[in-house]
């Protein structure tokens, strides 16, 4: 059984570096994709995993390396993971 968890970054506070990494650069359990929530335009980010602990590790360091590259902007998490 996968779960998936979506988080959304305010695209105005994505970087140029971290855009292009996000696009072109994340592992296969993550998809990415421009959209547009209550009417902010966001960057949404869905993480999937085995098991609720894999998508906790896989937020954990998405989060560290969104922060090293410059992101400074604001996340819209989902309440929990659902089961896919």
């Amino acid at each position: 059984m996968t779960y998936k968890f979506s988080i959304g970054l305010e695209a105005s506070g994505v970087s140029e570096i971290l855009r292009e990494w996000l696009f072109n650069s994340l592992p296969m359990d993550f998809t990415v994709k421009n959209r547009k929530v209550k009417g902010f335009r966001v960057v949404e980010v869905t993480i999937n995993a085995m098991s609720n602990e894999g998508i906790n590790d896989k937020l954990a360091a998405l989060f560290k390396v969104i922060r090293e590259k410059g992101f400074n902007g604001v996340v819209i998490k989902d309440k929990k993971p659902k089961k896919a």
